[in-house]
């Protein structure tokens, strides 16, 4: 699946996870540079939830690769 986050310009990104019995539980946080003047010309920080990021636009045949599972 996939998402649009940021439509512009990008850099560096990170990702991060909430934290189990906070409120920002269930919550996955991207991280990265973007802007509209280029892509270091801001700090993003984007906040989402699962079922947001899997109702997304199919890619590929849909199947999620073994990797991801830590299967080789």
């Amino acid at each position: 699946m996939k998402r649009l986050v940021f439509g512009g310009p990008s850099a560096y990104s990170c990702l991060g996870a909430g934290r189990p019995g906070t409120p920002t539980e269930g919550l996955i946080y991207l991280y990265f540079e973007g802007g509209k003047k280029g892509r270091h010309s801001g700090i993003q920080l984007a906040a989402y939830n699962l079922s947001w990021l899997i109702s997304g636009q199919k890619t590929g045949d849909g199947r999620i690769p073994s990797w991801v599972r830590g299967q080789r």
